[in-house]
């Protein structure tokens, strides 16, 4: 199965096929797969806004100069492991596939999908290898931030976009989350305050600010700019950014 990313974007958010089916139309591109409207410069913006992993997986498959893979299970399986957040299976998958120099690095889209979905683990160990915050984790971690405290404390003391030192940087990202939100008052207090001593929280520590499903036990406000781990429609997408082609 083959698909342009933004429909196959729209196609697992319509539940017409399952989050395998997706990740398998996603890695296609490494054997070779394209479509006209692969490189068009409009979805960029788009997909880096609703689902930064795919945009950081379409930008390495598009733009590196690699020989196309004969078989893409192993990216598949990396990538259902990070969904998962099975970090064990994922360190192991990450170090065979990164020890073949010949092959593209998906550590950036893997530490962008972890961010995206709360796997904070699994994301801390991507930053370990060297992920940067380029724009798609940032747009990522801005993503799984939300509502999870335990993540900001752990965006902080990476300084992910300049938010120890810089209080602009603060204020943006409360633009984005919503002046009356959680988000922005946690914030308001720790950010923007000078660098701080990384002190990462340890899974005990972690487990006890956040409730069953990952989320802390603050509300956020449904003020912020909206995001689609917040439950937009393909509807919406259409809707918002019909210009560009499906």
């Amino acid at each position: 199965m083959s698909s342009c990313f933004l429909k196959a974007l729209a196609n697992v958010k319509k539940g017409t096929i399952t989050q395998q089916e997706y990740i398998s139309c996603l890695v296609s591109h490494f054997r070779g797969v394209r479509h006209s409207d692969d490189s068009v410069p409009s979805i960029r913006k788009p997909l880096t806004s609703f689902e930064p992993w795919a945009a950081s997986l379409r930008e390495l498959a598009l733009a590196t100069n690699y020989k196309p893979l004969e078989d893409t299970s192993e990216y598949e399986q990396l990538f259902i492991t990070c969904l998962e957040g099975q970090l064990d299976e994922f360190k192991s998958a990450l170090q065979t596939l990164r020890s073949r120099s010949s092959q593209p690095d998906l550590l950036q889209p893997a530490a962008c999908l972890a961010a995206q979905k709360q796997h904070l683990e699994i994301l801390r160990y991507c930053l370990e290898e060297g992920a940067l915050f380029d724009v798609y984790l940032t747009r990522a971690s801005q993503m799984g931030a939300r509502g999870n405290t335990t993540i900001l404390e752990f965006l902080l003391a990476k300084n992910w976009a300049d938010i120890q030192r810089s209080p602009e940087a603060m204020e943006e990202q409360i633009k984005h989350f919503g002046d009356d939100s959680m988000e922005a008052e946690w914030l308001r207090t720790h950010a923007g305050k000078g660098a701080i001593v990384e002190n990462p929280l340890s899974p005990s520590k972690a487990k006890a600010k956040v409730n069953k499903n990952g989320k802390s036990q603050g509300k956020g406000s449904s003020k912020g700019n909206g995001d689609p781990n917040q439950g937009h429609t393909p509807e919406q997408i259409q809707r918002w950014f019909g210009d560009v082609p499906w």
